[in-house]
């Protein structure tokens, strides 16, 4: 066994099994009282808006607006970062969301990621009427005391390139539904987590044990990280990203969590996946396996590489 497999198999083990810690660790910090709200206010932009604009109500309503969240969870800031790592729908708080647009996926957050995004709610402005973020300059300042780590940096390019991806998704969902929507994944996908691979000087690609397209079948240790997810999950625990370093290269998993909008492609045939839909699929993707999936499944990962030092740039092409 590699050196990279021992560090990347040590991460699996202590996130997903969720190993204790010895006794001279200290405690985690109480629920509530931890979080960064400016590097909450960065998730957000990374991780969130492509559901909840930080502008407000957007043409395409798929998720509440952050003054809403804000209003429901006022005083309730220990309750909403558990909330936001475990999105059970009977602990939602905005009243008729659930209804209206399903229930929130699981993001996969760390417990200190919904530390920082809740700090981030609590401590924000938003306008009453639309739910848009107000004084925006000061959050666009970048936290003094953040020190970034190369699996903060990976995560950060994940969020990034899901939320490019999101966004035109929801817009051909939007349009057309989700006969309309598979000629984009099809078509445009590719092409789009290539140019975010320019654009964040890294390799980034999403791969899976049940694929669509057969060129994102998982191998070697991308396959063992889903292995080790779906054990971990189906034991009642979560799954963490995982990432280890070999040379001047760090690789990183970073896992992908099916929710209600990714079950009208992905979901069982005849019930959230309509036939049609199916068909268009299956003309696109003769050899697909990436249905049968129920909410809050790991349907994949993305894997995201990037070199620590300047001297060199990865990116798809």
């Amino acid at each position: 066994m590699n050196s990279a497999w021992r560090a990347l198999s040590s991460a699996i083990v202590f996130s997903a099994l969720l190993l204790s810690a010895c006794e001279t660790t200290p405690p985690p910090p109480p629920p509530g009282t931890s979080g960064n709200a400016q590097r909450g206010y960065q998730l957000a932009q990374t991780g969130c808006s492509s559901c909840h604009a930080l502008s407000g109500q957007s043409s395409v309503e798929v998720a509440p607006t952050w003054g809403a969240l804000a209003e429901a969870w006022r005083g309730s800031r220990a309750a909403l970062e558990q909330f936001l790592r475990d999105p059970n729908p009977d602990n939602a708080r905005v009243q008729g969301a659930v209804n209206r647009f399903g229930p929130m996926p699981n993001m996969g957050l760390t417990a200190q990621q919904s530390r920082d995004l809740a700090a981030f709610i609590a401590e924000a402005k938003f306008d009453p009427g639309t739910g848009a973020l107000t004084e925006q300059e000061r959050w666009d300042e970048a936290p003094a005391d953040a020190t970034e780590t190369p699996l903060d940096h990976a995560l950060g390019v994940a969020r990034s390139t899901k939320g490019t991806l999101g966004k035109q998704l929801m817009a051909a969902l939007a349009e057309g539904g989700p006969d309309y929507a598979v000629p984009f994944c099809n078509e445009r996908a590719i092409p789009l987590t290539d140019s975010a691979s320019r654009t964040l000087n890294a390799r980034i690609r999403r791969v899976s044990d049940r694929p669509r397209n057969p060129t994102n079948r998982a191998k070697g240790q991308a396959l063992k990280y889903l292995q080790s997810g779906h054990a971990a999950l189906k034991s009642g625990h979560s799954l963490e990203p995982a990432g280890f370093q070999t040379g001047e290269v760090y690789t990183a998993y970073v896992p992908i969590l099916t929710n209600a909008m990714c079950l009208q492609c992905h979901g069982t045939a005849g019930k959230e996946l309509d036939p049609t839909t199916q068909k268009r699929i299956l003309e696109a993707y003769p050899d697909d396996e990436a249905i049968g999936y129920s909410a809050n499944e790991l349907r994949g990962a993305w894997v995201v590489e990037f070199s620590t030092t300047e001297a060199t740039i990865l990116t798809n092409q």
